[in-house]
């Protein structure tokens, strides 16, 4: 009777570890997934912000390389705008003075 106490103590105890070590191995696994899924989900976001950082960049670069071209355009524009009317004033001048000079004009 002791020998089958002792044996049936000792089936029970094997069980109760058995069982142990599976809920410790579940939880472990539930950890380890845990923290693997956070570490995926901090890399994603960290993907999704560098991406919209070069997406902001881009158009920031863009932008600014078009309001630069705009600047330099008018800029052009005024200059070549100044060069027609300096050319047209003396054309201008330049025939006035030739019909002072035909009648007798200084």
């Amino acid at each position: 009777n002791q020998e089958q106490a002792r044996m049936k103590n000792k089936a029970q105890n094997q069980e109760q570890a058995r069982m142990n070590n599976t809920a410790q191995s579940q939880e472990q696994a539930g950890m380890n997934n845990n923290v693997q899924n956070q570490k995926k989900a901090r890399m994603n976001y960290m993907a999704e912000n560098q991406g919209q950082a070069r997406i902001n960049n881009k158009a920031q670069n863009q932008e600014q390389a078009r309001m630069k071209n705009k600047a330099q355009n008018q800029e052009q524009a005024e200059m070549n705008n100044k060069a027609q009317s300096q050319e047209q004033a003396r054309m201008k001048n330049k025939e006035s003075s030739g019909i002072n000079a035909e009648y007798g004009g200084t």
